[in-house]
This record gives structure tokens, C-alpha cells and sequence, in this order.
């Protein structure tokens, strides 16, 4: 199974800060019961927890469980009785295309505006973007392809030949930069055919970093340089984005919303069909683009509503004197 470095981090951080502190003192395994287990999702969710991430915090206690009852630790796995917390769907949060125009303007000669861009035009995630190198850019055929990433954490987690750390971080916490040679999924591998404006923006992207002055060359190939050559990386990203929107007032999103933000765009157009966007998102199911990438305007009801009406001539008869 592959899991990447930044998932990594995150299952250990769950571990050490919410399922550790908790049962660390309490019952052994052999001892627990279904209602144990209920206990900790009713703490977790009157500190503030949201039942989606209690329901990713019990799929890491789970495999204990099975591993504990296949090797005979105990007789009965009390997480298939669990009682489990009843989802909420949170609507996301994303832009719209004049809050996307603002952002534009906004990132325009910021640290993060080839990142911004990138996000906003492809609907890219943040990895694939950091992951972007100009051999993956043919001028002359007008294709980008998208066919790795850059991500943070531990490389020791993944597999042999399948990644190359390019750097380290100088934090308190070192992390390995890694450029992983396979992305997500396999859909998640694509090309795009650049527009006009985008072949544009790389043209001109292009010669000015053939022009840059750099403090140093390990990053010569990457789109997503500062000012001196070294590589933005995934976190500088996400902190410098926080910024840019602090500066200007904006509401407040995630990077990653910035991928459904330009998604959401393609959805609310009728010129495309959901295949057409599934392939351009680079979703390996529909179900995922149709689900959570799609929303509708309020002002769509009211179409919809005029054909709906526009069937019944009878019932709903406009020439009709009240």
C-alpha cells in the first residue's frame, strides 16, 4: 500500500494527540467493549471535533482491533457494534469567478502568484504544482503535463525508486522535500492543451527565470521558484496564501479551495459535461466530480423553475386574467 509522507504525518499526529492521551490509562485491549469505544467518539465530539474527523479517527483505531482479533488478542472485535457519529455535510467553500478575478489582481508580483495562477486556471492540487518542471512544458505542441509532485515529510516511508529528495527544510521539525514520481491516482496523471493566456504567462514565466539571478541552481527546472531560485515549497505555499488574503480582505479559504473553485466554474457552465471536467480535475470517478466539485447559483433555480412551468401551459397560463 502507498501512503505518502504528509499522510503519514498526519495519522501520527492523530495517534499522539487524540488516541494516545485518551486510552493510554485505560482498560487493556482484551477488556474493551463497543461502548468504550463510544465513549471516546462523545468526548472527542464535545471538544469540538467534527464527526467526520471522529469517523477518521476510529478508522485508525480499527485496524488494531482486526489485527488484535485475527492473531486471537481477543474473541470479539467490539468496533463492528460501534455506534458511529452521524456526518454532517459541510458545504464547501470556494470562490466565485469575481472573487477569483480579485484574487488575480491581488497575487499579481506576489510570492505565491505562479502557484495561485496554476491553482486557479488548471484547478491543480498543490502538490502537482510545486511538482511542475519545464520539461513537463512543450511549447511547441502547447501541452502541460502533469505527471508528479512535490510533498513534505518523511521519505523513508516510501517505496524504493518511486522518489528523490530534492531538499530540506530548516525547521524546528526537518522535513525531506521530495519529488514523488507517481501522483495520486493514475487519472491524476494528464495533460492539458495551453490556451492562449496561458502559453502566454509561461512564455513570459520562462524568460524571466532564464534572467534571474540564483542564489542557487537545485531548482533551475521547477515553475514554482522565489525571487532567488529556491523552490516554493507545499507550506510556504499554504502560509504565504493565508497572507495574501489577510493583506486584502478576502474571505478566508483554504489553497486546496482554490482547485473547487475553478472546478466549480466548469461545473456551473453547460458547455461541459462532467466527463469533460472529471478529465480535466483528474477525478478517478464521477461520483467524486459530480458530488463534491459541483454546486449551482441560486439564479439556475429560476432557470430550472422556468422550464419546469413552461411544461404545464394549463396550469400556469400567463395571458390568464386573475
Amino acid at each position: 500500500m502507498k501512503i505518502s509522507p504528509t499522510t503519514y504525518n498526519d495519522y501520527v499526529s492523530a495517534i499522539n494527540k487524540h488516541i494516545t492521551p485518551y486510552f493510554k490509562n485505560g482498560k487493556p485491549l482484551k477488556d474493551m467493549k463497543a461502548r468504550d469505544i463510544e465513549l471516546f467518539n462523545e468526548y472527542k465530539l464535545s471538544q469540538g471535533l467534527s464527526p467526520k474527523t471522529v469517523h477518521k479517527l476510529l478508522s485508525l483505531i480499527g485496524p488494531a482491533f482486526r489485527y488484535a482479533e485475527k492473531n486471537d488478542f481477543i474473541i470479539k472485535n467490539p468496533m463492528r457494534v460501534v455506534d458511529r457519529p452521524s456526518k454532517v455535510k459541510k458545504e464547501g467553500c470556494y470562490y466565485n469567478a469575481a472573487q477569483l478575478n480579485t484574487l488575480a489582481h491581488a497575487a499579481k508580483g506576489s510570492y505565491i502568484e505562479t502557484p495561485v495562477v496554476l491553482a486557479m486556471v488548471l484547478g491543480l492540487r498543490r502538490s502537482e504544482i510545486v511538482g511542475i518542471t519545464w520539461n513537463n512544458v512543450d511549447f511547441n505542441k502547447r501541452l502541460l503535463h502533469i505527471k508528479q509532485s512535490v510533498i513534505m515529510g518523511d521519505s523513508s516511508i516510501l517505496p524504493h525508486g518511486t522518489y528523490k529528495v530534492i531538499g530540506h527544510t530548516n525547521s524546528l521539525k526537518p522535513k525531506d522535500i521530495i519529488l514523488k514520481y507517481f501522483l495520486k491516482t493514475e487519472s491524476s496523471e494528464r495533460s492539458f492543451t495551453i490556451n492562449d493566456a496561458l502559453y502566454n504567462y509561461l512564455k513570459a514565466l520562462k524568460a524571466e527565470q532564464d534572467n534571474m539571478i540564483r542564489e542557487t541552481n537545485d531548482y533551475r527546472d521547477f515553475l514554482c521558484v522565489n525571487p532567488v531560485g529556491a523552490l516554493i515549497t507545499p507550506d510556504s505555499i499554504t502560509h504565504q496564501f493565508t497572507k495574501l488574503l489577510d493583506e486584502n480582505n478576502l474571505p478566508h479559504i483554504r489553497f486546496h479551495e482554490l482547485r473547487h473553485s475553478c472546478i466549480s466554474l466548469l461545473a456551473n457552465n453547460n458547455a461541459f459535461s462532467m466527463k469533460q471536467i472529471q478529465d480535466y480535475a483528474g477525478h478517478s470517478g464521477f461520483l467524486t466530480t459530480f458530488n463534491v466539485y459541483s454546486h449551482t447559483d441560486d439564479s439556475d433555480k429560476k432557470t430550472e423553475m422556468d422550464y419546469i412551468t413552461s411544461c404545464f401551459t394549463d396550469l400556469f397560463d400567463t395571458d390568464k386574467e386573475e
